[in-house]
């Protein structure tokens, strides 16, 4: 067989094209202030859009879930829900998420806005959390109104106390913690004498919050008198200064006692029975040498005579 020859070989060929270079795209010129408002705007449009989308989501998660919530703390408290409320109100309850749900699931509710869900949501907390109080309040407000007793009771007996261990407290101060003491035992009575009057689905007369609230007032002025430290002792007398107050008392009785010293007066008439002291003495003295002059000079007259 003869053998097969190979194709000849295709030469490949070769064009060189020009291509004029235009480098003005490479440059762009600056965005006029106009365009940039115009993308700043629509960049801040985009963010409130964003913004909205995530604030609806939100309130929707939040009614969806409030929904669930308070179903689920009826159900689980059935019994004390009963206790404190009517079935009319309890009625008024479930329809209120019945209708929520199916708004939300299967109407409008699926894309609403924001004030909605929370127009929704608030409707159904005002007749549910009425409810769900008053089932709270079962245990709380005795709890509270107990501790208020006790607080009352504490501030007689530390008022006690302190008007001895405390003596820098006057009798105005303890005595006006008293008084805030039984202003709130009184307070309790009333609103518990109220309490006891109403039905057990009407609104509360007091609650749990309101006791602390009350009690405040009493709990400042223990606090208050507590920290009232004891007053400083008065201050020494300067050791110097009554050293020298002694020294002066003294020097101004010894000025007084020469002074009586210098009443004293002295005549001397030249013999000795003369000299007296003090001036009754001196005079006496004075006249009794004068007659005994005169004696010795009628002697010597007699003498002379002789």
């Amino acid at each position: 067989k003869a053998a097969k020859k190979a194709p000849p070989k295709k030469k490949a060929e070769v064009r060189v094209l020009k291509v004029a270079a235009d480098s003005s795209q490479l440059h762009p010129r600056p965005a006029s202030p106009a365009l940039v408002a115009e993308s700043r705007a629509k960049v801040a449009e985009l963010q409130r859009q964003d913004d909205l989308r995530r604030l609806r989501e939100a309130a929707k998660n939040s009614l969806e879930a409030y929904l669930y919530e308070v179903r689920d703390k009826m159900a689980d408290q059935e019994a004390k829900v009963a206790s404190v409320s009517t079935e009319e109100q309890r009625e008024e309850v479930r329809t209120l998420l019945s209708e929520a749900e199916d708004w939300l699931y299967f109407g409008e509710g699926e894309d609403s806005d924001v004030s909605t869900y929370n127009q929704r949501r608030g409707e159904i907390r005002d007749k549910a959390e009425a409810i769900l109080l008053r089932v709270s309040e079962l245990e709380d407000r005795p709890a509270a109104v107990a501790t208020a007793r006790k607080l009352a009771a504490k501030a007689r007996e530390t008022a006690k106390a302190w008007s001895t261990s405390k003596p820098w407290l006057t009798d105005k101060e303890l005595d006006d913690m008293v008084a805030e003491a039984d202003a709130l035992e009184k307070w309790l009575d009333d609103k518990e004498e109220k309490q006891a009057a109403l039905e057990a689905w009407e609104a509360p007369a007091l609650t749990s919050k309101a006791v602390p609230a009350r009690s405040r007032t009493l709990v400042s002025t223990m606090e208050r008198l507590k920290a009232k430290k004891k007053p400083p002792p008065p201050p020494k007398a300067d050791k110097a200064k009554s050293n020298a107050t002694a020294n002066a008392t003294a020097s101004a009785n010894a000025t007084a006692g020469a002074a009586e010293g210098n009443d004293t007066v002295k005549v001397d008439v030249g013999d000795e029975g003369a000299q007296g002291e003090g001036p009754g003495e001196g005079a006496a003295g004075a006249a009794e040498g004068a007659g005994a002059g005169a004696d010795e000079a009628s002697g010597a007259g007699d003498g002379a005579e002789l």
